[in-house]
């Protein structure tokens, strides 16, 4: 594949080629112009369009297809994690639409997975790749039915043999939006028999289910595409309008996710996931939200109502500033006449009392910390941290005869708090925000799993936070608890991994370290721990290539193997 300029209209372009050798395969020659036939009766903006189709001057077939800027939703996710929930219903909804056109011009596109759902930097979604598509009736009626399509997205009918229709694609749409949400495969496998056996036997659905993140109204589209029995699975029509009543970004008055919204998230990911408001019901159904301030894109408007909640929170530090300072002065004025004021007082003083209902701050976490604590009460907002202020209302003690005579100095009389009537800490709150998931352990005791954990009774003072996913190393914090505070600890396992991109041509079964990963056409992206590696390649006809590669955290890296040359 080729990015290409197109002089007669000026406009980007992709070009997609068959090699020499795969020119010489009738069945990738067969993909290739089924392709460029099926593409062509569909015309709809998500779906990527087709200008040219045509062989070139040694006989390979070729085809001119439009061209996204971006990534593909299976890059997106190993990249970022899972989708926040209205951003994957967002991209199922335009997915469902993509495929509803395809339907109704007779088309089933029988791979729809997420290296086929194209993520535009705009924010546009387009269905991509229907080499594997068939026609409805002219290449199905009356034919036995074949098995097509990617292992672990192919609907249960399929995996049996059994004829197909467009509920095939609802069903890989489901398991796309479980993957999308979870970053794990909806059927998981490690081969191609035990993808088979897990489409038929396991269920994804219950365990999205117990995710707090993931509204209800989105589960049941879900459950409803990925039902076992095809008749029971919904049109894609009615999915896509179901999908799009998911697509509301949360703390907002309904209001939907639009392709800008999503193009802000590819242009930054954490800093959509720390400013999107999140809203989870605690132990008594009250709502916590939670928000963080960084900079962004001014651009967006999306998020200027997030900037106006800044906008606010600064004002509110400028009043508890103002307010500091007038405690202070009223502290020195009064103590500058106490005697005569003190005289005065009888049973009960005047108090004052300021309430601050604002939200609560990222802890600031963005590294771990083998030898460190996070300090609370530290804030964005400030350029340093404030000192907690402890208010007492003066308060007098009378003594002497029961009429109320009084013959000691009244200036005795006021006592300061005695240090046994100091507050009893009280227990804080810790909400564990982790991409793409881990299991979550606080001194030693595991307190829940997922994309986020919430700690409710958490005695205030340090923690120890450990974080477990058997794709990454284990992950370690210190976490302080401030007295009835909430801590919110944001973690990103990405960073302690590395990300393979394996380029194989033309293609080949893969394996990492002795474990099967699948077939690479032509590439995908795997993640390794730091280390020394073992990659092993092997293609029926080429033969078997092994190479070794040593990564470290946080690195990306591009690996391109063609077989044809190495193995030659």
């Amino acid at each position: 594949m080729y990015k290409g300029y197109e002089e007669a209209t000026g406009r980007i372009v992709l070009l997609k080629v068959l090699t020499r050798e795969a020119a010489r395969d009738p069945v990738l020659v067969d993909w290739f112009e089924h392709e460029a036939k099926h593409v062509a009766s569909i015309d709809h903006p998500n779906v990527v369009t087709l200008y040219h189709a045509g062989r070139d001057e040694d006989g390979r077939p070729y085809l001119v297809t439009e061209y996204v800027e971006g990534a593909s939703l299976e890059e997106a996710l190993s990249q970022h994690g899972p989708l926040p929930p209205e951003l994957a219903a967002y991209v199922g909804a335009e997915v469902a639409a993509g495929l509803a056109a395809a339907h109704r011009a007779g088309i089933l596109h029988r791979d729809l997975k997420p290296a086929n759902i194209l993520l535009g930097s705009d924010g546009s979604v387009k269905l991509a790749d229907f080499g594997l598509a068939t026609r409805l009736v002219a290449e199905t009626a009356g034919q036995e039915a074949d098995v097509r399509g990617t292992p672990g997205y192919l609907a249960p009918e399929t995996v049996l043999g059994e004829e197909v229709g467009p509920s095939a694609d609802l069903f890989a749409l489901g398991a796309t939006l479980v993957e999308a949400l979870t970053g794990h495969k909806a059927f998981p496998a490690a081969d191609v028999q035990e993808a088979f056996d897990s489409v038929l036997h396991h269920n994804p659905v219950p365990a999205l289910k117990s995710d707090p993140r993931v509204p209800k109204a989105l589960v049941d589209v879900i459950e409803t595409v990925l039902h076992p029995d095809a008749e029971a699975r919904t049109t894609a029509e009615r999915a896509m309008e179901s999908l799009r009543e998911s697509a509301v970004l949360p703390g907002t008055a309904g209001e939907r996710v639009r392709a800008e919204t999503l193009a802000v998230f590819l242009d930054d990911p954490s800093g959509y996931v720390a400013l999107r408001p999140s809203v989870v019901s605690d132990s008594v159904g009250k709502p916590v939200h939670e928000t963080q301030a960084i900079a962004l894109n001014t651009d967006h408007r999306w998020f200027g109502w997030l900037r106006s909640r800044a906008r606010w929170a600064i004002a509110a530090s400028v009043l508890f500033g103002l307010v500091v300072l007038t405690v202070f002065v009223l502290g020195e004025l009064r103590s500058e006449s106490q005697t005569d004021e003190v005289a005065a007082v009888t049973d009960q003083a005047d108090s004052l009392v300021v309430e601050f209902q604002d939200e609560p701050v990222d802890v600031g976490l963005d590294q771990p910390l083998d030898d460190q604590r996070v300090s609370p009460g530290t804030s964005p907002l400030f350029s340093e941290d404030l000192p907690p202020i402890a208010s007492q209302p003066l308060q007098a003690e009378h003594s002497g005869d029961q009429d109320g005579s009084n013959d000691e100095d009244p200036v005795e009389q006021v006592r300061p708090p005695s240090e046994e009537q100091a507050p009893v800490p009280l227990p804080g709150r810790l909400t564990v925000v982790v991409q793409p998931w881990a299991e979550v352990f606080v001194d030693g005791r595991k307190v829940g799993e997922g994309a986020r954990v919430d700690v409710a009774e958490l005695p205030a003072g340090s923690h120890q936070i450990v974080l477990r996913n058997p794709e990454f190393p284990n992950v370690r914090y210190a976490v302080e608890i401030r007295s009835g505070a909430e801590e919110i600890l944001a973690v990103s396992l990405w960073e302690h991994v590395a990300r393979v991109t394996l380029q194989v041509h033309p293609w080949a079964s893969v394996k990492v370290d002795g474990r099967s990963i699948g077939d690479v056409p032509p590439e995908r992206t795997v993640i390794l721990q730091p280390g020394t590696h073992t990659i092993e390649l092997t293609h029926p006809q080429l033969g078997t290539w092994t190479s070794t590669v040593r990564v470290s955290a946080g690195e990306r890296r591009t690996l391109p193997y063609n077989l044809s040359r190495l193995l030659d």
